[in-house]
């Protein structure tokens, strides 16, 4: 089975022909036009002529928008993300800004976030419009002036946190908020307008401006409901109308279990879960607009430290449970109603309802308003009841589980604290502190649930097949209530040494003189510091260091130049090339341009360097070489010490006084310590 491949001919590319099996042709200007994008209620007042590398970026997130829901990714039986999941999708489009569009930085920003948000594979071409429409084509002016200017640009789904997200800012705070919402389906119309009502009657300080953004399509374009990239289109319209007011911030708000996207469930994993707030994608987005704007335009989750429960609590607190009810989670809307608007099986229905129940919301929407009741109704086989009844095992397990062992079963931490501000090891505790909260979220309803249905668990009246009997019956066969693999044990707690530093997928574990682990991010510098610790006494050349390091056996002697130091050399110019590249990486999501000018300018000199030495053995050591190789390992080990001394300073002050740096290398203590590795 291969993924599916197409070719995605947009705008006045959209007539041309193409040497391809499987070509969708969108069309949004006569004749012809099968995509029509609106934006509803903008004041005339603040309205203003919007840059149109922006409006290229507003019709380039329609067409992205658009073809995810027209091109399948194999239906609903798609398990776990095979092949067809991912998608081949080769777009040419036209723009105001050929040039800038087709500048490597700012084309690789835009494939990168669109590939890590839906994972699938882009690739796009752009030209030069020949007749573009001007941005007002798309806009129906409000009949009132909103009479004032918007502080903030906040992102409203009409879902339950974005609904929190509203009323911190407009209820609790009483900020001038501008809330763009984009309707993507019609049953949603009456209950979003209902929100809408209810915000501004709430409203602390002045009524929140409601900015609509609507996307009209032939239906024979309706294939996909999953609409990954929705995110993307929601984010631009964001950044455009901040262009427009002159803000330099725009707004998500959503918990932070679904934001990290660690799977909560075997079924929700990767882009299958959403990855519309992940830390990745933010810092992608805020990237990609700030490059366009030419000044910083940060994309931020403000509730990215909350569970779901903690914000239907919030929303209680602040006197708006009545909302609730009228709030939307679910993504199966072709099984909506209006007695039903959710359908209880998808995952967004399942994190919804545990979270009400959880803050003791259960008054403020009917049970019978979700299609299956999460507790006591029978499921179907199939992903409904395999995701369910993974999801509350996963939850067991988290809540049994140390530091240690979530770090070990959750890899992917190591990867999210890079792309989040301050200490990466603090975030790494948040985030553990913050999956515990949510699995005893989730234990807290399941153990109300048994004692509220106790005589009917006792008597086994309830469906086999609905959560209480899953989690509690040992008739119901086992590979119900563990998504048909077994059940997963928690990894059984031993008796760990005393002094161990192991790497952990991409992070560290370190334990020093029979003190509490502590975790430790990514970095280059502990992998020497590994090595140094397995060879006490032995001294290294930096060279020898980083070969040794990156999986060389032999360790090569430092001579006067020649093939040995050549490959050597060789070697070091590439690690150095992998921590200029990570450092960029930071750098830019940090939006530190200063940083990001600097790095790039020593990664095009290291190229150079590289391109005129050719490595075919003639290139002779040289002092220069030989610091920037000292540097590079130096610097590294200084920064991994500097961090343990932070969480461990006993561990610090040890390595410190025992560890000797320069061109060459040695860790020699005082005493033998038995690490363990």
């Amino acid at each position: 089975m291969t993924s599916k491949t197409r070719y995605v001919m947009c705008g006045e590319a959209a007539g041309d022909q193409v040497d391809a099996a499987d070509v969708l042709r969108l069309r949004n200007l006569e004749p012809n036009r099968n995509v029509n994008l609106h934006i509803d209620d903008i004041s005339r007042s603040l309205y203003r002529d919007v840059p149109p590398q922006f409006l290229d970026l507003v019709e380039i997130a329609t067409f992205v928008y658009v073809a995810d829901q027209a091109t399948t990714r194999g239906g609903a039986g798609v398990d776990n993300m095979g092949e067809e999941w991912r998608r081949q999708l080769h777009f040419e489009i036209p723009v105001r800004c050929v040039d800038l569009w087709q500048q490597s930085e700012v084309a690789t920003a835009l494939q990168t976030v669109l590939s890590f948000l839906s994972e699938d594979c882009y690739t796009l071409k752009f030209r030069r419009y020949n007749s573009p429409p001007t941005f007002d084509r798309f806009i129906n002016f409000g009949d009132s002036d909103w009479g004032f200017k918007p502080e903030r640009i906040v992102l409203f789904s009409g879902g339950l946190d974005s609904l929190g997200g509203a009323v911190q800012e407009i209820v609790v705070e009483g900020r001038a908020t501008a809330l763009v919402t984009h309707q993507s389906c019609a049953k949603f119309i009456n209950r979003l307008r209902m929100l809408r009502q209810m915000l501004d009657d709430r409203a602390k300080g002045p009524k929140p401006l409601h900015v609509t953004v609507g996307i009209n399509k032939d239906e024979s374009l309706n294939h996909e409901y999953t609409q990954r990239s929705r995110s993307f289109l929601y984010a631009v319209l964001g950044a455009t109308i901040a262009q427009m007011c002159g803000l330099d911030e725009v707004r998500f708000y959503e918990n932070g279990t679904v934001s990290l996207n660690l799977p909560v469930s075997r079924q929700v994993v990767g882009a299958k879960a959403t990855r519309t707030t992940h830390p990745k994608t933010l810092a992608g987005f805020q990237h990609l607009f700030s490059l366009l704007a030419g000044r910083p335009l940060a994309v931020v989750n403000k509730f990215l430290w909350k569970t779901k429960g903690e914000i239907v609590k919030l929303i209680m607190d602040a006197g708006c449970g009545g909302m609730i009810e009228w709030s939307t989670s679910c993504t199966h809307t072709w099984e909506m109603s209006n007695a039903q608007p959710h359908c209880g099986k998808c995952s967004q229905c399942i994190d919804r309802r545990f979270a009400v129940l959880a803050a003791g919301a259960g008054q403020f929407e009917r049970a019978d308003s979700y299609g299956v009741d999460l507790l006591v109704q029978a499921r179907d086989e199939g992903e409904s009841r395999t995701m369910l009844a993974s999801y509350v095992e996963t939850a067991q397990q988290v809540a049994a589980m140390s530091e240690m062992e979530f770090f070990m079963r959750f890899g992917e931490v190591g990867r999210i604290v890079r792309q989040l501000g301050g200490s990466a090891d603090e975030n790494a505790r948040r985030i553990y502190d913050l999956y515990r909260r949510h699995a005893d979220e989730v234990l807290k309803v399941v153990d109300s649930g048994l004692q509220a249905h106790a005589s009917q668990v006792r008597a086994r009246s309830l469906p086999e097949s609905c959560l209480l009997r899953l989690v509690h019956d040992p008739s119901v066969p086992p590979e119900w209530a563990s998504g048909g693999t077994g059940t997963m044990s928690v990894p059984t707690e031993v008796s760990d040494p005393d002094y161990f530093f192991r790497q952990r997928g991409e992070g560290w574990q370190l334990r020093f003189a029979g003190h509490e682990p502590q975790w430790l991010k990514p970095a280059i510098g502990y992998a020497y510091l590994r090595e140094l610790l397995q060879f006490p006494n032995r001294t290294f050349s930096v060279c020898q260091l980083l070969v040794a390091v990156h999986g060389e056996k032999a360790i090569l002697p430092l001579g006067d130049g020649g093939k040995d130091f050549d490959a050597t050399a060789k070697k070091a110019y590439a690690i150095r090339l992998q921590e200029l590249d990570e450092e960029l990486e930071e750098a830019q999501e940090m939006n530190d341009i200063g940083r990001a000018e600097k790095l790039g300018t020593e990664r095009a000199q290291l190229l150079e360097h590289i391109r005129k030495s050719g490595f075919r053995g003639t290139a002779k050591r040289s002092d220069s070489d030989l610091n920037n190789i000292r540097n590079s390992v130096c610097n590294a080990i200084n920064r991994a010490l500097a961090t343990i001394k932070k969480y461990e300073p006993s561990a610090f002050d040890h390595l410190k006084s025992a560890i000797s740096t320069g061109f060459s290398v040695v860790y020699q203590p005082t005493e033998s310590i038995p690490w363990s590795f």
